[in-house]
């Protein structure tokens, strides 16, 4: 009939019978063949393919819907024909989440961390549910409306974990519209303050206090190994573990005593086509978590922050960086908790991790009256909103305690004047 029947007819006598009709295909063009014939199964399903038709050009085409769709050849259109039942712009969400992972790894700067974080959430709030299911062509924002007002309906979920969740969404779908699937977000027009969340727990409890970060200094004084040096810079400075392992030399201007954080040491696992994980490393990068205009900043070296850089100085002058040793082995985040911890139990404090370390001393900052707007900037943050999370109350309990006595014990004329 046509080169693909055929052609067809070609592939089955080589499977079925060793033809030598096969002597004049490659295999690249057998595999070709195997996977067009399966495709014009798939579509016998859905379409009656008998309709279609040759015109006296040579070129077949087929009615559907009243749409005319032609291909110059049979094979062409069959072609055209599953791409429009079964092609890509039918992918779902779940068809799609491989496909961006593996795109993440080839084309992003994602971290390791990020996607745990990223294939955790879709695991806890997406895999397995309806609307993953469905070709992202037939969903409407509407769908997502009723989705998250289900998630959220109990209450059980806090703001913040929402909106973790919900990246994974958008980032898929930034994903699929670069892949021109879609041309829009669904996600972009619905309004988040509908919905009820869980309130945020922001415990006091979960950062240390003034007294805290004093009885650590104190402890680690005498001590000059690296991750204790880095721990006592980090009580120093407003910066995130990234930022405090990256720092180099070049970074601190002795002059006008201030260091730059400019960079951040990312832990990288990349993807493989598997979705299982290579081999972490440890690489610098020039540019801050969030947005890099705001992430770029100077913070001030206080006295005890000079003399802790000096004494990091002398045991490790050679290297570039502050926090890499003579073996070019940087500080592991785990190890550094890990020894922050042991730390804290000999101490008898309660353990938070490096990151509260920054919630610490950005609440002392607010205490000592540093207006909010500087803050933002020392933290590096894009909103003043997301600033004003990090600020807890760090005085003990029982002083927090004799200060509201005292001002609510004071004579009714004085508190009026």
């Amino acid at each position: 009939m046509n080169k693909f029947i055929n052609n067809n007819k070609i592939i089955m006598s080589c499977l079925l019978h060793s033809s030598s009709s096969c002597d004049s295909l490659s295999l690249s063009e057998i595999t070709e063949l195997q996977s067009n014939m399966k495709k014009e199964s798939e579509l016998k399903k859905v379409l009656d393919l008998s309709k279609i038709k040759e015109r006296a050009d040579g070129r077949y085409y087929i009615y559907i819907n009243r749409k005319q769709f032609v291909g110059a050849t049979y094979q062409d259109l069959i072609l055209k024909l599953y791409d429009l039942y079964f092609g890509v712009v039918h992918s779902s969400l779940e068809d799609l989440y491989p496909k961006w992972q593996i795109w993440r790894r080839d084309e992003t700067r994602v971290t390791d961390k990020t996607v745990k974080e990223n294939a955790y959430l879709w695991a806890a709030f997406y895999k397995n549910t309806d609307i993953v299911k469905v070709p992202l062509i037939n969903l409407k924002t509407i769908d997502f409306i009723k989705f998250f007002r289900h998630m959220t309906k109990d209450g059980t979920i806090t703001r913040k974990r929402f909106n973790d969740s919900k990246s994974v969404l958008n980032n898929m779908f930034f994903y699929a519209i670069e892949q021109e699937i879609i041309d829009r977000n669904p996600l972009t027009d619905i309004n988040y303050n509908n919905f009820a969340y869980k309130p945020e727990n922001n415990n006091d409890d979960d950062v240390y206090l003034v007294e805290e970060r004093e009885q650590i200094l104190n402890y680690l004084k005498d001590k000059n190994d690296l991750i204790s040096l880095a721990i006592q810079l980090d009580f120093c400075l407003i910066s995130r573990i990234g930022e405090i392992k990256s720092l180099k030399w070049s970074d601190i201007n002795f002059q006008n005593k201030t260091i730059r954080l400019q960079r951040q040491m990312l832990s990288s696992q990349k993807v493989n086509d598997d979705l299982s994980y290579q081999k972490t490393k440890h690489d610098c990068v020039d540019h801050i978590k969030g947005n890099r205009d705001k992430g770029f900043r100077d913070f001030p070296l206080i006295p005890k922050a000079l003399e802790i850089i000096f004494r990091i100085r002398d045991v490790n002058p050679d290297n570039e960086y502050l926090f890499i040793d003579s073996n070019n082995k940087p500080i592991i985040t785990g190890t550094y908790n890990n020894h922050l911890k042991a730390i804290c139990k000999k101490l008898d404090i309660t353990y938070r991790s490096s990151h509260k370390i920054r919630f610490c001393m950005a609440s002392i900052l607010y205490r000592e009256n540093i207006p909010t707007t500087i803050l933002q900037e020392l933290l590096g943050h894009t909103s003043l909103a997301m600033s004003l999370h990090y600020l807890r109350n760090i005085n003990p309990k029982v002083e927090v305690y004799s200060q509201i006595t005292n001002a609510l014990s004071k004579p009714a004329y004085t508190c009026i004047q």
